[in-house]
């Protein structure tokens, strides 16, 4: 396969590629690079169930997140580890609602540090109600991102709402739902499988009406991936990153972790910041973990060794994030 920019990026400068629109038309600049602060708000997700799920620790994790330095707080109310459980709508509701209020409401308060809110969820009503959900709060700016693992693939309203709204969008790819995902890997080339998988749905998007700005692209590490898989994948990000979207990369406290370091889940943020600071160079820009404060500081050194490089350099991460592969077109 022949990875290509879609037409409304191709046309564009290197600039618009690093640009991500957010509900609102509101923007922020991948450039360098951005992270994710992971709030799960479930009683059973593999690193942290259960820990954040009452709204008020829930609120003191998320200013805690905020004041380790994360740009966006991500906040899911259904655990997607192999396995689990689908919960339905109105649970995922029942329990989101009441940390995104809190959350909103701290948003709102005069001396909040920037941050961006995004909801981590695959349906599409949870993520109308999520975006709808900053009316009652006069001045407060709405959910500004969507993150969906299923790309669109398990709710086939996500689109209508997508085109609404107009959220920034992670665009996700999982084979199988979670509840179907355990001992599942992709039948064949996950690169080629991925590349197909963004350029179709990157496709699908625009003609639903969602601007392509809006768009960043997950490969979604563990799920529907072996660990050989995933490796490939991570190795190949600069292939992805041809499409011309910024990639938004989870690897935080992972099964691929544990199986290359041999640690268990929660001694794996070391691996986690090291890992994120090496992919930094092959052109991911998002980086959602679970430690905030460790891979900023990664990303933050990464970043100056990167600065130091002469223009020259072939290892310089600059140049590596939208260098096509031979035979790719840019």
């Amino acid at each position: 396969m022949v990875a290509e920019a879609s037409g409304a990026v191709a046309a564009g400068t290197a600039k618009q590629r690093e640009i991500l629109r957010l509900t609102g038309g509101g923007t922020l600049c991948t450039e360098l690079f951005l992270v994710a602060g992971i709030l799960n708000i479930t009683p059973d997700s593999f690193s942290d169930g259960g820990r954040w799920s009452d709204p008020g620790r829930a609120a003191e994790r998320a200013r805690q997140l905020v004041r380790e330095g994360a740009h966006i707080l991500d906040i899911g109310a259904e655990s997607t580890r192999p396995g689990a459980a689908d919960i339905g709508p109105d649970e995922e509701w029942r329990r989101l609602s009441p940390v995104l209020d809190g959350v909103l409401s701290m948003r709102s308060a005069a001396d909040a540090p920037p941050f961006r809110v995004s909801i981590d969820t695959r349906r599409a009503r949870t993520a109308a109600r999520a975006l709808e959900a900053h009316a009652p709060h006069a001045g407060t700016p709405p959910v500004d991102m969507i993150n969906d693992i299923s790309g669109g693939a398990y709710d086939p309203g996500m689109d209508e709402v997508l085109a609404t709204y107009k959220p920034a969008y992670v665009l996700g790819h999982c084979p199988v739902p979670p509840e179907n995902m355990r001992g599942y890997a992709c039948p064949g080339d996950a690169v080629e499988i991925l590349l197909d998988w963004f350029t179709a749905r990157l496709t699908a998007l625009v003609k639903a009406g969602l601007p392509e700005e809006c768009v960043c692209l997950d490969p979604c590490i563990g799920f529907g991936k072996s660990d050989a898989q995933a490796l490939r994948i991570l190795a190949s990000l600069p292939r992805f990153a041809a499409l011309g979207r910024p990639l938004y990369i989870g690897i935080s406290r992972k099964g691929l972790l544990g199986a290359l370091t041999g640690l268990p889940t929660e001694k794996r943020d070391a691996a986690a910041a090291a890992l994120s600071a090496l992919l930094l160079q092959r052109g991911a820009r998002i980086h959602r973990v679970h430690a905030v404060e460790s891979c900023l500081s990664a990303l933050k050194t990464a970043c100056a060794l990167d600065a130091a490089c002469t223009p020259d350099d072939p290892f310089c991460g600059r140049h590596a994030a939208y260098a096509p592969a031979q035979g790719e077109v840019r």
